[in-house]
């Protein structure tokens, strides 16, 4: 498998679906695993490496913005759950002191 970056698109594809022509217009950069393949002929493969590094640094960043949110939303479910198993001991006190009480 390998990394395609074309533009500022990163996905993830195997690098035997490259045909032999279309290598020739690639940068295979194969100190990285999965390797990368930069497919824009616009320079050399430092060039391919540091735009690579811009793209996955981006979508790292994304990721991590995400995460917080997600993050943020599970600490709120949290209190909810508490806050409804709290509740559920209420009705269960209230409902023995009706049986028991009566």
């Amino acid at each position: 498998m390998a990394y395609l970056v074309s533009g500022n698109e990163l996905q993830l594809m195997g690098v035997a679906s490259f045909r032999d022509e279309a290598r020739r217009f690639c940068s295979i950069i194969m100190d990285y695993y999965p390797p990368l393949v930069y497919l824009e002929a616009l320079g050399s493969v430092d060039y391919a490496k540091d735009k690579t590094i811009s793209i996955l640094t981006e979508a790292l960043e994304k990721q991590a913005s995400t995460n917080g949110a997600l993050h943020r939303n599970l600490a709120h479910l949290d209190k909810e759950i508490s806050r409804l198993k709290h509740k559920e001991a209420l009705f269960e006190d209230i409902r023995f002191i009706v049986e028991y009480g009566a």
